[in-house]
């Protein structure tokens, strides 16, 4: 028996540095394909008439959400600061979806199962707008959803988030102009 190194097969070679750069920049173009056909999926699904449809939609949003390269990296930071934020996902803001979800095809049984999704992503000015309009728009149950959903994400929001919830709401009330004139006359009690 002969002894002494063992050689590997000549068919068998080294990957040079080029073979695996090119291998893993090919991995990361597949990569970024599939996150964009799972968006897109999710995407079509939320605009669907059926809604148990929109209802798998919607869990398939926050799958695809708890994947996104953005929301790793804020989960990923650990500090205080990261794990109060959420993830932009402005893909959502293009697509429409909060739109869909609150708007005229909105169903109070899919209004209900929307918390997991909102507390993955900012609710931004334009977001909370959105939620604050389908309050206005809807009718019975639907508009009860909106405002059991509104009101659950109020303690989650930043100070100037929050107020510029309550400052649109409290906006939708005028003072009536007898109230209003009865507060500035002067047959008013005096203060101590």
């Amino acid at each position: 028996s002969k002894s002494g190194p063992v050689r590997a097969h000549p068919s068998v070679q080294a990957a040079s540095p080029q073979a695996s750069e090119k291998l893993h920049a090919e991995r990361k173009a597949f990569k970024q394909r599939l996150v964009t056909a799972l968006r897109e999926i999710a995407l079509r699904g939320t605009k669907s008439k059926v809604w148990a449809q929109r209802r798998d939609a919607l869990r398939f949003l926050e799958f695809v959400i708890s994947r996104d390269p953005e929301f790793k990296a804020i989960q990923a930071s650990g500090s205080a600061v990261a794990t109060a934020r959420k993830c932009r996902c402005s893909w959502l803001d293009e697509a429409g979806v909060l739109e869909d979800l609150f708007g005229e095809r909105a169903h109070a049984t899919i209004l209900s199962e929307t918390g997991p999704l909102l507390n993955l992503i900012e609710l931004d000015e334009r977001r909370l707008s959105v939620m604050l309009v389908a309050a206005l728009l809807h009718v019975g149950c639907v508009r009860a959803e909106v405002h059991r959903v509104l009101l659950s994400h109020l303690r989650d929001l930043d100070g100037p988030h929050t107020l510029f919830l309550l400052d649109r709401i409290l906006s939708l009330f005028s003072s009536p102009p007898a109230a209003a004139a009865a507060g500035s006359s002067s047959s008013a009690p005096a203060g101590p």
